[in-house]
């Protein structure tokens, strides 16, 4: 098993790859070119060959011309004997112009034919017998010279044809041995050129890659202190440039992200405290301003009745507001110190807008306030307690509506997105055409009791409390702002999948 994991390890890895590819292309490219020299040097061998058999045809016909003359057989005979005792040759044939045997060097039936050659045969060519294609067979005129025209007519161009057959044998035993070297050199070229590819790549590219893997596999593990040597300046060393500058702004960034996480701690105890003191304060606080806002009441009453100076109910009016505005802070602080009751289940949140809406339509006719709505019409559920669902919609449209006193445009519309963890989440956006946020402000907007609102129209704890209501559902707000252009605030609250969600 580990033989064979190993193998196929190697098949899958960089370096396996580049081996059996440069394997493939040298071994192709190589046999190509061996095939083709092989073929030429078949060619040229065979082509010498026939040189060999034309060059033996004329000597041979020179030799025998005088005796052929001279009707004298027998000599004729004599020399193709003995010529064919001292070459090379096979055999010997005198043939006649219908291409029949005349003669011959090597017992033959006289008659016989070499028609199907010597029909492929050009007046002085050459021709190859392809039935076996072990022999070459030369075939050269016998022409009807002046000198022999007392025995023959005049008329006749061509008496006769002699025939020489030379086995090529030989040389088809050399061209087997210059195939057999051909392949042997190519084989060791080719075991020469991969040994010399595989420790090139393996010193220059796969060593390399190798200790960059094991660096980003500490990386991978938490080690962000990680270096690797960068000697060169090719593709390599800018890779290795990269990862450094990378690891460098990993390092960087887990070091922000564990300062923003110690903030975020403090920020938490602290707001625990200040819940704690506010529980404590708004106790203490809201007693007497019950008392205080019983006694103006029947004080108001009294001076109504007894028909006390302007002055005086006026300022028994400002007492009773701003004893009133003290019971609304203190409210304020109870609800973002206590532990809110959490009932949630799947809701429509398209069905909550609408609701709102209607319950706010006086109130965006008297500021004048134009809205444009665009809400997605399916897949619109939620894992969410309506009650404080609403109270962030509402807490955000208010602000909304607060932020244009000369009126304006209010758009409010859902769509779905993909989240941060890549599961799709339903979107709220609630864009207005106020007078916007300060971008130095934007960070503060969450934090309690911060407001950019006139002294007595805010509190400063409905976008914190806003805020917490939507981390606990799971979700996260998110806010751009311009000033004097107007601001957008996003909402994104998990889909409903039929899952209960345990955040």
């Amino acid at each position: 098993m580990n033989i064979l994991r190993q193998t196929i390890e190697f098949f899958v890895s960089l370096k396996g790859k580049l081996i059996i590819s440069v394997g493939i292309t040298l071994v192709c490219a190589i046999g190509f070119s061996t095939y083709y020299i092989s073929q030429r040097e078949r060619a040229r061998l065979l082509d010498s060959s026939q040189e060999h058999a034309t060059f033996v045809s004329h000597v041979i016909l020179k030799s025998i011309t005088k005796s052929m003359m001279d009707a004298s057989g027998k000599d004729v005979q004599d020399i193709l004997s003995m010529v064919i005792s001292l070459e090379d040759i096979d055999n010997i044939w005198i043939l006649n112009e219908e291409g029949r045997i005349v003669r011959y060097a090597k017992e033959m039936k006289t008659g016989g034919s070499l028609l199907s050659d010597f029909s492929r045969m050009t007046p002085g060519g050459v021709t190859v017998n392809r039935a076996d294609d072990k022999k070459v067979i030369s075939y050269l005129p016998i022409n009807n010279d002046k000198m022999c025209w007392g025995c023959h007519d005049p008329a006749r161009p061509t008496l006769g044809y002699l025939a020489v057959q030379i086995p090529i044998a030989k040389v088809e035993k050399e061209i087997a041995l210059t195939r057999r070297f051909q392949i042997i050199l190519a084989a060791v070229i080719v075991i020469i050129v991969s040994g010399v590819i595989i420790f090139l790549f393996s010193k220059f590219i796969n060593a390399p890659l190798t200790e960059l893997s094991g660096k980003m596999s500490r990386v991978q593990s938490g080690d962000l202190k990680v270096q690797v040597k960068t000697r060169k300046k090719d593709e390599l060393g800018r890779l290795g440039e990269g990862f450094n500058t990378m690891v460098q702004r990993l390092r960087e960034a887990s070091k922000e992200i564990k300062m923003h996480h110690q903030e975020q701690l403090e920020r938490a105890d602290r707001l625990a405290n200040l819940g704690e003191l506010a529980a404590g304060a708004a106790h203490e606080i809201n007693n007497p301003a019950g008392i205080i806002l019983t006694r103006i009441g029947y004080l108001l009453h009294h001076a109504k009745k007894s028909r006390f100076s302007k002055s005086v109910i006026e300022d028994l009016q400002a007492v009773e507001h701003q004893t009133y505005r003290i019971s609304k802070i203190v409210k304020g602080l109870l609800n973002f110190s206590k532990a809110t009751s959490f009932f949630p289940h799947n809701v429509c949140l398209n069905e909550i807008i609408e609701k709102l809406l209607l319950i706010l339509e006086p109130r965006l006719k008297h500021q004048n306030v134009k809205l444009f709505k665009n809400l997605v019409p399916e897949y619109s559920e939620i894992y969410a307690d309506p009650g404080q669902i609403e109270q962030v919609i509402l807490n955000i449209i208010n602000n909304a509506i607060d932020s244009m006193p000369s009126g304006g445009n209010l758009v409010i519309k859902t769509d779905r997105v993909n989240g941060e963890d890549r599961d799709e989440s339903l979107r709220l956006s609630v864009l207005d055409t106020g007078v916007g946020i300060a971008k130095e402000n934007l960070d503060k907007i969450f934090s309690p009791f911060f407001t950019t609102k006139e002294e007595g129209k805010g509190t400063g704890l409905g976008l914190s409390i806003s805020y917490g209501i939507i981390k606990t559902h799971g979700g996260r707000i998110e806010v751009k702002s311009e000033v004097g252009k107007g601001s957008e605030f996003c909402v994104y609250l998990p889909l409903f999948n039929g899952q209960i969600s345990k955040g």
